[in-house]
């Protein structure tokens, strides 16, 4: 199942992070999320990904383990566009994509965006 990411521990208290050029930021096209998959396992942007990211704000999701992960802030009057290596996929690639806590963290954030 999706949900189950044992050993990795998936939690949801809030902190005011900023995002770090390493923590992961899920960019939404209506129902679809950008990611890439190499080999069977999803790659999403990180904030250092980004280049215009600069003046844009962020929401802290939740982490898992010590990854952090973010969204743009949706009252944030700037747009941030993807890098072009990643693509807006449905998000059924996640049933047949790993690593589980990366796909788990996906849907996660897109129901919560």
């Amino acid at each position: 199942m999706i949900h189950e990411i044992s050993p990795k521990k998936y939690c949801v208290d809030y902190r005011d992070f900023l995002p770090k050029p390493t923590d992961t930021v899920f960019l939404f096209n209506k129902d679809r999320v950008y990611c890439r998959a190499e080999e069977g396992e999803l790659m999403f942007p990180t904030y250092g990904d980004l280049e215009n990211a600069g003046s844009a704000a962020f929401r802290f999701l939740f982490s898992i383990n010590d990854e952090k992960f973010f969204i743009p802030d949706v009252q944030s009057p700037h747009s941030i566009n993807a890098p072009a290596e990643f693509e807006a996929w449905d998000n059924e690639v996640f049933r047949k994509s790993g690593p589980r806590h990366l796909a788990f963290a996906a849907v996660s954030a897109q129901q919560l965006n």
